[in-house]
């Protein structure tokens, strides 16, 4: 953990140094090191929070962008008394969770169900090739504009297994030199849509308190669009979104071959 309480203020490790834990409340001590970073630890292998990772640079790079007072806050259940130590927790109550290391699909469900309000941030740097796979399906998924926002709507094969099914967006990062790579929660048909965001304008955005996209009204829109290409083509939309869209761009290349072709006689008319 990167705070303890140290006489009821928040205080980064230094060492020698001695605390409390600001989830249990229980002593810890400070980690100062040179092979990991600074941080706070109970002593022992003892955690008091079961989602809890050891940190990284890349943790601390993440939350380094938002006011201290908003990282690493204890965040309770009201009717249960379950508590867990969120990575961030804006002024708006929206929850960042920042994942570098594997994670099970049954501990994303859980914590998706504890926070409610989140979005997960993805070290996608982690394993060599996820970035190269993320990139792989916004090259292949069929192109749309939502809101103005360049999406790609296509199959699951290229995204990391453990968040295919997430209710939350899921952000991956893909290094610095990269964009963000969105997958929104829940599918239009039988596809997923994966958004392409600029890395600065996102953090502003979720630094401000705010979310930045709104996914809800970018999957109704495009399930509007995909059912209006349905109707129009006289094609159930049970067929689903590969069917639907093959058969769009099929058809707009039978009218092009026609238009050609009409064009060409009226020329040789003439």
């Amino acid at each position: 953990m990167k705070f303890a309480l140290v006489s009821d203020q928040r205080i980064e490790a230094t060492p020698d140094a001695k605390g409390a834990c600001p989830g249990c409340g229980d002593p810890v001590i400070a980690k100062c090191g040179k092979q990991k970073i600074w941080h706070w630890a109970h002593k022992g292998t003892r955690t008091c929070d079961p989602w809890w990772e050891p940190e990284t640079e890349w943790h601390r790079a993440w939350k380094a962008n938002f006011p201290n007072e908003q990282q690493e806050v204890r965040h309770q259940d009201a009717e249960t008394g379950e508590w867990h130590i969120a990575d961030v927790k804006v002024a708006s109550g929206l929850v960042l969770e920042f994942q570098h290391s594997a994670i099970s699909t049954d501990e994303i469900q859980s914590r998706e169900a504890f926070y409610k309000k989140m979005l997960w941030i993805v070290d996608a740097t982690r394993l060599k090739k996820t970035v190269a796979k993320i990139e792989g399906a916004f090259r292949s998924g069929k192109g749309w504009q939502l809101n103005g926002v360049r999406a790609i709507v296509g199959g699951l094969k290229n995204i990391p297994l453990e968040f295919r099914e997430s209710r939350h967006v899921v952000l991956f990062d893909c290094g610095v030199e990269l964009p963000f790579y969105c997958l929104l929660p829940g599918r239009v048909l039988d596809a997923a849509t994966l958004c392409c965001y600029d890395r600065k304008s996102v953090v502003e955005c979720l630094r401000t308190g705010s979310h930045f996209i709104d996914d809800a009204q970018l999957q109704n829109q495009l399930s509007a669009s995909i059912t209006d290409i349905a109707t129009k083509l006289n094609v159930p939309v049970e067929a689903g979104f590969e069917f639907i869209v093959q058969y769009y761009e099929l058809k707009k290349v039978e009218q092009a071959l026609l238009r050609r072709t009409g064009l060409h006689r009226f020329r040789r008319r003439r």
